[in-house]
């Protein structure tokens, strides 16, 4: 089980955001990696349980359409110990395809989205974001 202690201690100290995800809110620690000539936007979903979404909405005065919200490192302290859902990563300018078959091999699945298509890798737990032969984001969904 990957906790957001977890995901600070590899990345390095990170931001944690209230934001709205499809309207509904999120809880997310934001971290930047570079790696192989490559600036990456990390972002890690932290899972609470319903009562303590509820009580974080009360307290930052959440609302579906607001921007994305710091909160203080205290509450990511307070939090260290929280399971993370789902991690995903954005590199700062995308990345070939060729370069995510290299890594992940061919996908399982391709669904066809607005604008382009989403690669499946269902052993690994991946969805890639493809368009234009490039590659704009990957999700790892955490079991």
């Amino acid at each position: 089980t990957l906790r957001l202690d977890d995901v600070s201690r590899v990345l390095g100290p990170g931001q944690l955001w209230m934001i709205s995800a499809e309207g509904e809110p999120a809880l997310v620690s934001r971290y930047q990696l570079d790696t192989d000539g490559q600036t990456w936007r990390a972002q890690a979903t932290v899972e609470l349980v319903d009562a303590q979404m509820q009580s974080l909405i009360v307290a930052q005065n959440w609302q579906a359409d607001m921007h994305d919200q710091p909160l203080s490192s205290e509450v990511a302290q307070a939090l260290g110990d929280y399971p993370i859902v789902r991690m995903s990563m954005q590199p700062q300018t995308p990345i070939a395809v060729a370069q995510v078959i290299s890594s992940l091999g061919n996908p399982d699945m391709r669904l066809d989205i607005a604008g382009g298509e989403t690669w499946i890798y269902q052993r690994s737990g991946a969805a890639v974001s493809v368009s234009n032969e490039e590659a704009h984001s990957i999700m790892f969904g955490l079991r």
